[in-house]
């Protein structure tokens, strides 16, 4: 009997699952929200309220265990007479009372303790004992939410000045549609930048107001300090000099121009895992869009892709995501790869958005940001509306208010490695804090339903910057009065911008207003709808019906997930996704990616692999290892570790052969690390003839040498100061890549060890055997080599592939190329044809489409009789090497 299944799934926070399996071959979408008779569906289920009731209704997450609600000794104060906080002065510490939201526990009344260098020293129900609180200044909110500031961690911020465009109804398929007008689409004009600090501050203010601390705005240094924490930004993260500034990267594939693939990853650039390997974290956007193209980015990026890279990692977090399936979001769950969400920008440009359940259940770590205004939200309040709006009307209020508050909060903090100091309020963390007003609205749901007028207080640090006036006016001094919908706040301008609130204002007479007293009128929809089919996609209005209750376009009847919404997308194929086709649509099945599961566990993003260490602190995110055990003591646990007993520390890669390097094929796109190699050639090009890379062979004297074949590699990169031909160097890490049909390694920092006492001496080889397609060719690809008793056949040859004539090159007996592949000028004149070589030596590469020997200096060519007939001096200026 075939078995299906659904499953209860808290919050993040919770590792508890309770399953229940269908025994009745009558009805395939036990769980799926259908209410079905207990006769068609009898999953022998008895326990009510455990999320998968016995008639085969899935439970809200309204009606799912919420986070554990303590009430401490003042959770019952009265509610003030009037406002929500009252602060009575004391030292420079901070003691705050009121709801305080953790992960997973909510304190009523709990309190938290910030030093007068605004770092928190106490969270717990009662604060008063630590030494920081005698005489703290006491800030009591007996009807506040306190939460840690707000985190953007997306958004183009210098963009954020323009007001949302009219929307024509069109949709698009992936980003280059709409940014170049590809494929009969309409761009989309008006998005200016503009990077002025008044601009630039205005958007950072807007957004304050909205709780937020800190963002991740592609701002670069173009602006003095402001309010928030840039953490993409080495200078402009407001006092936060812990941690390296984030990789932001809007365009990992260097795609400026429009590129869309639908196969293969011909890009105009991949990114370089070096680098992102060396980074604290990453950030790239991938997959923008809902069709092949966009999905393509993700293969080319994640490994899956034999011409492509892998910087799946647990450092890198991709922004948008969209047009991917179960198994992509499996590898980003296994890798601790974030997904940063943006859906009113998604929607409004898509009509679509992230296959978020199906990404929180199989692990993925999901963060929310703003995106930018002309399709975006203008604020993290609005953006996490949106979110809730299709929580509850879309995905069956699948995700609880803790879920989204995290996403905003834990999650974006986490989702680049600065959980640590941001994004909890915990000992030893920043105290970034956001108060709400939670008279009306309790705890999280006080903030997803905020607004400006109800954001009590903003810290950054322990700074007040914002907040009801008698709040702000009681912490700080010098700040200006700011009415938000009838509410006076308090603005901190002079201090944070060096300016007043009214000349910024002023300064932004026609940029986005700083906020709405109700919704936006011109806000981007955050009603998903697709007017036009793409290769058999839904049309859709988002309408809900009695017939499609989650508003996709495709009747209840027909639908495989009928109470939330997942419409066919392109990327789809004319089918609604159903990854191991059991009938059941990865929107809504429990276990996307196994058809006969009874049931299966939510991953816990915050501890990937499940063996109760959190990612931050597991020597091995992403492979269970409760002992962390690490022999080598390198912070790699033993059971990730490719090398358990070698210390490779850092970023530092397994140290493997050059024989490997060229033979392995399972090393490929991976890193590793290359030993007292030898350097037997320098190569130049471009205008400046700079140095870009050097060949590296293995030492004949070295105990591993087994032959000259497989024995040489080039090294993509500047080389050191100090490195000469001769050269002793360990190359670590470096990226194996193959580049057009040559296997090199890319990057990686050459430490020069010493100098060899002498070079490997040259393979005497056959012209036929290592000209294009010879039997030694491919094995001897990077090894210095040498013909002898050669004839020039021809000085002219064709253009090989990407090549432009002239070429520079010329041709010997056995149709074997010779060319300086960019090496300095060389003090040779060039041959006619009939010249004699006794020897020609010289590297052997695979260059244009062919192979190629290139001599590293005149005495790598030795004349044989006849003596040349010179015609002139030859710069010899293509890519080639030197000595």
């Amino acid at each position: 009997m075939r078995f299906l299944k659904c499953a209860l799934f808290f919050a993040f926070s919770s590792s508890l699952i309770v399953g229940c399996g269908n025994s009745s071959k009558n009805n395939p979408r036990c769980g799926d929200g259908v209410v079905q008779s207990p006769e068609a569906c009898d999953d022998g289920n008895t326990m009510a309220g455990d999320g998968c009731e016995a008639d085969c209704t899935l439970t809200p997450a309204s009606s799912r265990p919420q986070p554990i609600t303590i009430d401490c000794a003042r959770a019952t104060d009265a509610p003030l007479p009037s406002g929500t906080c009252q602060v009575t002065a004391g030292s420079g510490a901070q003691l705050f009372t009121g709801s305080v939201l953790l992960p997973g526990r909510v304190l009523h009344g709990g309190q938290v303790l910030v030093d007068d260098k605004g770092i928190i020293q106490c969270v717990d129900c009662d604060c008063t004992g630590a030494v920081a609180a005698a005489g703290a200044t006491t800030i009591d909110c007996p009807t506040g939410v306190i939460s840690p500031g707000l985190i953007n961690p997306h958004d183009h911020i210098t963009y954020d000045h323009n007001t949302p465009g009219t929307d024509s109804g069109e949709r698009y398929e992936q980003r280059n549609d709409w940014r170049t007008g590809a494929r009969g689409h309409t761009a989309i004009n008006g998005t200016n930048s503009k990077t002025t600090a008044d601009v630039v501050q205005w958007t950072e203010l807007r957004f304050m107001v909205g709780g937020a601390t800190s963002v991740i705005g592609s701002v670069g240094t173009s602006k003095p300090s402001g309010w928030l924490r840039n953490l993409d930004s080495a200078t402009l993260q407001e006092g936060l000099i812990l941690k390296p500034a984030v990789d932001n990267d809007t365009f990992p594939l260097n795609d400026t121009s429009g590129t869309q693939l639908a196969s293969g990853c011909k890009y105009p650039a991949l990114p370089s895992v070096i680098g992102i390997a060396n980074d604290l974290a990453y950030q790239g956007h991938v997959s923008e869009g809902i069709d092949t193209e966009a999905r393509n980015e993700f293969l080319c990026l994640s490994g899956q892709a034999t011409d492509g890279v892998n910087i799946t990692l647990p450092q890198s977090s991709f922004v948008h995501g969209i047009g991917l399936t179960p198994g992509d979001y499996q590898k980003m769950a296994a890798t601790s790869t974030a997904l940063i969400w943006s859906p009113r920008s998604n929607i409004r440009l898509y009509g679509d958005t992230a296959q978020v359940l199906t990404a929180t259940r199989l692990g993925v770590q999901i963060a929310l940001g703003t995106d930018w205004t002309p399709s975006g939200s203008m604020n993290l309040l609005r953006e996490l509306s949106c979110a809730d709006s299709l929580n509850q009307t879309y995905y069956n209020k699948f995700f609880t208010d803790e879920d989204l508050w995290l996403m905003v909060t834990r999650n974006a903090a986490a989702s680049i490695n600065y959980d640590d100091v941001l994004g909890r309020l915990v000992p030893g963390a920043f105290a970034d804090i956001a108060i709400f007003d939670g008279a009306t609205k309790k705890d999280h749901r006080a903030i997803i339903e905020s607004q400006p007028s109800k954001v009590v207080l903003v810290e950054r640090a322990g700074k007040a910057l914002y907040g009801d006036a008698t709040v702000v006016g009681a912490l700080a001094s010098g700040c200006e009065a700011l009415d938000v919908c009838g509410t006076p706040k308090s603005v901190c301008s002079m201090s944070e911008t060096g300016k007043t609130l009214a000349a910024l204002t002023t300064s932004n007479a026609t940029s986005y207003p700083l906020f709405f007293c109700d919704t936006p009128p011109t806000e981007p929809t955050c009603m998903p709808k697709r007017p036009m089919a793409v290769n058999g996609s839904t049309t859709y209005s988002g309408v809900i019906s009695a017939d499609d209750s989650d508003g996709d376009g495709i009747p209840n009847a027909m639908d495989n997930c009928p109470t939330v919404f997942n419409p066919i997308r392109p990327v789809d194929n004319g089918k609604q996704a159903d990854a191991d086709n059991d009938g059941r649509g990865d929107a809504c099945d429990a276990c996307p990616l196994d058809a006969a599961a009874m049931s299966c566990a939510l991953v816990d993003a915050a501890d990937v692999d499940g063996d109760g260490v959190a990612n931050g602190g597991d020597n091995c995110p992403t492979v269970a290892n409760p002992d962390q055990v690490d022999s080598d003591s390198d912070g790699h646990g033993d059971a990730c570790d490719a090398c358990p007993m070698v210390n490779n520390g850092g970023s530092k890669a397994c140290w493997t052969t050059i024989y490997d390097i060229k033979t392995n094929a399972a090393l490929q796109n991976q890193l590793v690390g290359v030993r007292d190699a030898v350097v037997t050639a320098i190569s130049y090009g471009g205008a400046a003839r700079a140095a870009t890379g050097y060949f590296v062979q293995v030492q004949p004297t070295d105990a591993a040498y087994t032959g000259a074949d497989n024995s040489g590699v080039f090294v993509f990169g500047k080389p050191p100061a100090g490195l000469v031909v001769g050269s002793i160097v360990d190359v670590n890490p470096a990226q194996v890549v193959t580049f057009f049909s040559e296997i090199e390694l890319s990057g990686g920092t050459a430490v020069v060890k010493g100098t060899a006492a002498t070079l490997p001496p040259p393979v005497v080889v056959t012209p036929a055997e290592v000209a294009t397609g010879g039997t030694r060719a491919k094995a001897l690809e990077g090894v210095v080599v040498q013909v002898a008793n050669v004839f020039v056949t021809d000085i002219a040859p064709p253009p090989g592939q990407s090549d432009t004539a002239p070429t520079n090159e010329f041709v010997v007996t056995g149709n074997l190329r010779v060319d300086d592949l960019g090496s300095l000028a060389l003090p040779y004149v060039f041959p006619v044809v009939g010249v004699n070589y006794a020897t020609v030596t010289g590297i052997l590469a695979f260059k244009n489409g062919n192979s190629k020997i290139g001599p590293r200096s005149a005495a790598d060519l030795v004349l044989g009789p006849p003596q040349l007939v010179g015609i002139g001096p030859n710069s010899f200026t293509r890519e080639g090497y030197t000595s």
